[in-house]
């Protein structure tokens, strides 16, 4: 899972301030897309309906939305996708989040065997009669 930045003062924000109910709303699904694909702030157009599905909003709104956001400026259109300009500023970008996610896994996997190790002896000085010494050959 991944999390998104939103700064608290969104709504006050003078490009978020133009926006109507239904370009905030999509603004704010492109970013948590964003986030959960690891776009690194790009948004394909064909995923407009899925955006739109996200905050129950009709594809017409979506699409006067997303014609909004490009003209105010947080969105920028290129010929298949929207672009959040200051997207990476924010936010970690795909490489930032494989890196961390790979660290955390690897130290998991150590924690874990580490852990497996101290039950081990744990339960060998508990029981240590239940040890069988090696038969001579």
């Amino acid at each position: 899972m991944t999390w998104v930045a939103l700064d608290d003062q969104i709504f006050t924000n003078k490009k978020v301030a133009r926006c109507d109910a239904h370009a905030k709303l999509l603004y704010i699904a492109g970013l948590v897309y964003c986030g959960n694909q690891l776009t690194d702030g790009y948004i394909h157009q064909d995923t407009l309906p899925l955006l739109a599905g996200m905050v129950a909003i009709d594809i017409a709104n979506a699409k006067q939305s997303a014609s909004k956001l490009c003209s105010i400026g947080l969105w920028v259109a290129t010929d298949e996708m929207w672009h959040v300009p200051d997207y990476l500023d924010y936010n970690p970008s795909k490489d930032e989040v494989l890196h961390k996610k790979a660290v955390r896994a690897a130290a998991g996997k150590a924690g874990g065997l580490a852990n497996a190790k101290a039950n081990a002896k744990a339960k060998v000085q508990q029981n240590p009669s239940k040890i069988v010494p090696p038969t001579p050959s």
